[in-house]
């Protein structure tokens, strides 16, 4: 849930942005605040255990729907390229 937070609100801070990249580091380090080195050095862990689910659930519970791409640089992950639409909803459950 801390997760879930942190994240829809930097991505409503940016929704005006539409689309944009952020790169996976400064996604770990100081919008997630994530501190276990495990996550950092393994994309694909964290975006199972933590990326996919907090999308998810910004998707179902609040007024925004968000989709991302992984970039890669040299066959590695190395940024994220959010894609942020507005939708109508009458409640925010977080």
């Amino acid at each position: 849930v801390v997760y879930s937070i942190l994240l829809y609100q930097y991505l409503k801070d940016n929704a005006f942005r539409r689309n944009w990249e952020v790169g996976l580091k400064t996604l770990n380090k100081n919008i997630l605040h994530i501190s276990s080195s495990y996550y950092t050095r393994n994309f694909q862990k964290m975006n199972q255990k933590i990326l996919a689910p907090v999308i998810e659930e910004i998707n179902s519970k609040t007024d925004i729907r968000v989709k991302y791409d992984k970039i890669y640089t040299k066959g590695k992950v190395t940024s994220i390229a959010f894609h942020v639409r507005d939708e109508e909803k009458d409640y925010i459950h977080l």
